[in-house]
């Protein structure tokens, strides 16, 4: 089951890069401009959309915070193992890129996968938190690679999604119906979301004039992703176990889930608008994600076990 949804997932999911890295290659399309459409208007909408179209309840206040919390952790554990290696701006990339894995695109499927359809709406909620760490944090540790406290702050409030989803929430606490066309739109928004988030894999490699794969940073972004990641999810899984007592175990298997997913795909787009080292984000991005389909069934494994 596992291996015929990771299957189903990827090959789409590479077909997008292959046609994103020919339309980079044999057209003049430019990263940074697609990095713009994705983060200023496409994320938004998506984040607005989807979010109106919740159940939310008591457990808003729950979830999404111990899914934030746990991206703040790995984020500024990712930037000061990165400091440990490098002395540029690639220790803040490092950091960037340890917020978060690719929950939407992978950690959904599989967490319906093997929980059933009733879960999604723990995923959404727990993606509240995640797009939260990923657009105030993750953009911040990124954009301090370039700029100044003050600057990258300023870069951060510029970031509409964070604004688009706290409108949604409210609106959505608030009780009042939505448009019909909310639903109909949210479903085109999050198809373009799709495609283009994972073409601009493939073109930012095509505008590269010279592909250099480096082995100690894409280890270094594994190692945080499946030995970090899963170390401060278990940790919380233990505490709420003996202490907290917040969740049940369909919640403790969606975190872990989420902690194996690969690199984000938003990494490209954020490293393409800040300047980041965007080739060697997205070969990063790319084959972390063709692995995936080897180290997510032996993840599966091992947590069995345990």
């Amino acid at each position: 089951m596992i291996f015929s949804t990771l299957f189903n997932t990827l090959i789409p999911l590479c077909g997008l890069v292959g046609m994103g890295y020919f339309a980079g290659k044999y057209f003049e399309i430019h990263t940074r401009s697609l990095s713009v459409l994705l983060i200023y208007f496409l994320n938004p909408a998506v984040y607005f959309t989807t979010i109106l179209q919740m159940d939310l309840g008591v457990e808003l206040f729950f979830l999404p915070l111990v899914m934030a919390v746990i991206c703040n952790m790995t984020a500024f554990s990712g930037y000061g193992l990165g400091k440990l290696f490098y002395k540029n701006n690639k220790a803040n990339l490092v950091g960037m890129i340890s917020v978060a894995g690719n929950t939407g695109l992978f950690g959904l499927p599989l967490v319906l996968a093997v929980l059933g359809s009733q879960a999604a709406g723990i995923c959404m909620l727990a993606n509240i938190g995640l797009m939260f760490a990923i657009n105030s944090t993750g953009y911040y540790i990124g954009a301090r690679g370039h700029h100044t406290v003050r600057d990258s702050l300023q870069k951060v409030l510029k970031i509409p999604a964070i604004y688009a989803a706290l409108a949604a929430i409210l609106y959505n606490l608030s009780g009042l119906p939505y448009p019909g066309a909310v639903e109909t739109y949210g479903h085109y928004f999050i198809g373009t979301w799709v495609v283009l988030g994972m073409m601009i894999i493939g073109i930012a490699l095509a505008n590269e004039k010279s592909l250099v794969f480096n082995k100690g940073f894409f280890a270094l972004l594994m190692g945080i992703k499946l030995i970090l990641w899963p170390f401060f999810v278990w940790g919380f899984v233990m505490l709420d176990q003996t202490l907290l007592f917040l969740f049940d175990r369909d919640i403790y298997v969606m975190l872990l889930i989420f902690s194996i997913t690969p690199l984000p795909s938003t990494a490209v787009s954020f490293a393409a608008s800040l300047d980041l080292h965007t080739g060697e984000t997205s070969m990063a991005v790319l084959l972390s994600t063709l692995l995936s389909i080897i180290y997510i069934p032996l993840a599966f494994f091992i947590f069995g076990f345990m």
